[in-house]
Parts: C-alpha cells; structure tokens; sequence
C-alpha cells in the first residue's frame, strides 16, 4: 500500500483517539500535521534511460552471433549475422546491369566507329545491287509476258514454215530412196525405211511447231509468265524496302545518337543505379549493428535459427545513464507531480540505501499499471550518476519512489 494513505490512516487515528480528550481541547483540521500531501509514492524500475529492443529488418538464417550477454559493444559493432549468400549474389547481378547500362551510354554517347560505318556502307550497296538484279528480273519477266500476250512474231512463223517445207523436201527424198531400194531384188531396206519413218517425225513436229506459233500462246503459258511477272515484282519491292533500311541505317550512324537516346540511356543508368542501392541496402539489413554503445543485456536467440523480421533478437541498453520509471503511479496522484520535484529513492535489493533524483518526464498518456488501474509513467533522473552506478544498481531493479510535493 502506498506511503501516503498509510500516513493518512495513521493521522486519522490519532485524531480519534483519546488523546485529543485528555487535554479537553477540540482537534481541528488545521491542527493536525500536513503529511498527507507532503509525499507522492509510487513503485518503478531501474532501466537505462538510452535502450531499445533490437530487430532485424530480414527474416533468414543467423548464422552468427557476435556478442554475449553482458558485453559491451560500441556503435555499429557487428551483433548479429544472417545468412546473405543470396544477397550477395544478387548484388552482383546488379553490379553487372549496371556495368552493362554505363557501357551503352558510354556507346550511345561516343556515336559509331569507323569500322561500323563502313559496313553499313557496304549493307548499303550490297542491297542496291540486289534491287538492280530485281529490276533486271523483274524487266525480263515483262517482257516475256508481253510476248506470251502478243504471239508469235512475223519473223518467227516464217522460220517456221520453212522448216516446215525443209521437212517435207526431207521427208520426200527420204522416200524415193526407199522405193529405189525396196524394188531391188534381195535389197537391204530397213535402214532407208528407218531414215523415211525419222523424215515424217521432223515434218510433223515443224508442223506441229508451225501451227502453235499461228495460234498463238496458251493458257497455261500465260498464267505462268504472269506468275514470273508478279514474283519479280515481289523481290523488287522487298530489295527496296532493304535498300531504305540500310540507308536509314547509315544516316543514323552518321549522324550519331539524337537526344532520346541518350535520355534513354541515361535513364537506364538511373534505375541500375537504383537497383543496385536496392540490393547493397539489403545485403546490409543481413547484418545487426548496434545503433549506439551499450551492454548487451539480453539475447533472445540462437545461432542456426529461423528468425521472422521484426522478431527482437537482442536487447541493448547504456548502463552509463540509468534511471528510474514508475510502474504504478495512478491518475489520483500524477496530478500532484510537476517536472522538476525531488525524489527519495530506495531499492528492493539494497536495503538501507538512499538516493535522491529529480523527476524530468511524465507521460502525456495512461496506461494499464500493476493492478489493472490507470497509470502514468515518470522518468525520474540520479542527482548523482556515477553514485547510481557505483552502488550496484543493475538493470530491472525494484525501485521505491517518494516524490516530495509539498507546497503543491
């Protein structure tokens, strides 16, 4: 029970008692003393006034724990170590993407080589020499199309009919022969019958020959150079198209990168850039530093285990600035305390000793206390630190606070 309602029941006794009626006189409130607001009491705790629990901002593996309870660790001293060897690796992918991005930069910006200038030359003439062939192609195709259209030519048939009568004069010598021969008695005439059968073939065939041309070209004859016809205009229009690609091609190496590009390619850099920060900031979030120097006052794992981010892992707290805060002060008392009041504060596990200290904080907002009720929390600050320190005070101790409010 707190120190002011015990005093409080203590006077209240006193006043009841016979006391009072021994000397007959009438007690009155502004009799009795005013110790039943001198002193505002409350339970707390030893804690360092610099502390924090400590996470790690990645789940993962640790694979190693650099310190032990009780150390004392400097700020950014390694506590902590996760396995990273997929960070690591990701990192150097990032790091190559990066290269990669600045070297096409660096192209974009320098515009082209010679060397590349020359080829895109020679892919320039090489296509015009392709579209001229196309042309040529496509020139004789027409023309044969034409012909096909138009039939046979006056000098043609006439080639033609003398064929025809050279296969006839042929073809009746051939004949006369065999009858010469035939009406010989005992005569050989299988080769003269032979050679007259091959002079009739010849007639026949420059007849034949002779009556196509007189009827000019067939329909499958035109429908074959029209498809001759539209092929080469096809090669024609596709050597064009190479011909404009590789001039287009030229003019952009000679007249290096436009602006865009180079934008682009700078804007490429930037996200690498980027990407690569990315990967370097969570390779590090792989490794626990402390935040500032302290003790190590508790480590709540283990190496090998599985750790969840935000999973607190360690608990770091300067013991240098230690100090005290109330764990039961209720609203009926908090109002009574003012920043800048002095404090009697005595401890649990150091019976007899004394300290004083002066209160510096109070909390703007409640909390649930020991019992249930409503509490505020004080920070109450050692007029003498090192004294706090070198009477054994050790983090978590009971603390016992009588704050002195008189004149309130």
């Amino acid at each position: 029970m707190k120190k002011t309602v015990l005093i409080g029941l203590l006077v209240l006794a006193m006043a009841l008692s016979g006391c009072g009626g021994q000397t007959g006189e009438e007690v009155t409130p502004e009799a009795l003393p005013d110790v039943f607001s001198s002193v505002v009491s409350a339970s707390g705790e030893v804690v360092p006034l610099h502390r924090a629990t400590l996470a790690s901002e990645l789940g993962g593996q640790i694979v190693a724990i650099g310190v032990k309870e009780g150390d004392t660790v400097e700020a950014g001293q390694v506590l902590l170590q996760l396995d990273a060897a997929d960070l690591v690796q990701a990192v150097a992918q990032a790091e190559a993407a990066l290269s990669a991005a600045q070297a096409q930069l660096a192209r974009v910006k320098a515009g082209a080589r010679p060397e590349e200038i020359a080829a895109a030359e020679g892919a320039v003439a090489a296509a015009e020499a392709q579209l001229a062939a196309a042309q040529a192609n496509l020139s004789a195709a027409q023309a044969e199309l034409a012909r096909v259209q138009a039939g046979a030519r006056p000098e043609e048939i006439t080639i033609a009919e003398i064929s025809v009568e050279r296969a006839q004069t042929a073809k009746e010598m051939a004949e006369r022969l065999y009858e010469l021969i035939a009406y010989r008695p005992g005569a050989e005439v299988s080769e003269a019958a032979f050679n007259a059968k091959l002079a009739a073939h010849d007639l026949d065939l420059a007849k034949a020959q002779l009556n196509l041309l007189k009827a000019g070209a067939t329909a499958q004859e035109l429908a074959l150079a029209q498809a001759q016809v539209r092929a080469a205009e096809a090669q024609v229009r596709a050597a064009e198209a190479a011909v404009t690609q590789a001039r287009a091609q030229l003019d952009l190496l000679k007249a290096g990168a436009s602006a865009e590009d180079i934008a682009i390619s700078e804007a490429q850099v930037a996200q690498a850039q980027a990407a690569l920060e990315a990967a370097k900031a969570n390779l590090n979030k792989a490794t626990l530093v402390a935040p500032f120097s302290g003790t190590v006052g508790a480590i709540y794992v283990r190496e090998g285990e599985m750790i969840t981010p935000g999973q607190p892992v360690i608990a770091l707290g300067d013991l240098s600035t230690l100090h005290v805060e109330t764990t039961d002060l209720y609203e009926v008392d908090v109002a009574r305390v003012k920043v800048g009041q002095k404090a009697d504060l005595t401890f649990e596990a150091l019976p007899g000793r004394k300290l004083m200290g002066t209160v510096t904080y109070i909390a703007p907002m409640a909390s649930v206390g020991e019992g249930g009720g409503t509490s505020y929390t004080l920070f109450i600050e050692f007029d003498d630190p090192g004294a706090a320190v070198s009477a054994g005070l050790r983090w978590g101790m009971t603390a016992f606070v009588d704050i002195i409010v008189e004149g309130d």
